[in-house]
């Protein structure tokens, strides 16, 4: 496509009609190619150095755009925050159990651990109870 002008204005609208469809692009580390990653696909999304990884069953790619970025787009698609620097896809979601220091520690579908800080434990609560469980 072209545009007269391509600024972050722009950009940013093209990136929000591109996830329309629920899903999210990714580069392949190896190659480097960019990739559609629907939503039901991720496992959850990690920053770490100030770089952002979004994790499915078979694969680790590379994002374009911030934690909070994807966390905004995809908070109404089960996309929750679970600490700090670590996006959870609930519908993923196994099972929970309480950890020391009033965390929990969230047990995935592949059998993936990840720990849920103190601080977000009252969004994955209310989460939980939103939908019932």
């Amino acid at each position: 496509m072209e545009y007269p002008r391509y600024d972050r204005f722009v950009e940013h609208l093209v990136r929000g009609i591109r996830n329309l469809d629920g899903a999210v692009f990714g580069f392949e580390a190896e190659s480097g190619a960019r990739r559609k990653i629907s939503i039901a696909d991720i496992l959850y999304i990690e920053s770490v150095e100030k770089r952002t990884f979004i994790y499915t069953d078979g694969a680790v790619f590379g994002a374009d755009c911030r934690l909070y970025e994807i966390e905004t787009r995809l908070a109404r698609r089960g996309i929750i925050r679970i600490s700090k620097s670590c996006l959870m896809n609930i519908a993923v979601l196994e099972s929970v159990r309480r950890i020391a220091n009033s965390r929990l520690e969230a047990v995935l579908k592949n059998g993936m651990r990840l720990i849920v800080s103190r601080t977000y434990l009252k969004d994955i609560r209310d989460y939980l109870a939103s939908e019932g469980l």
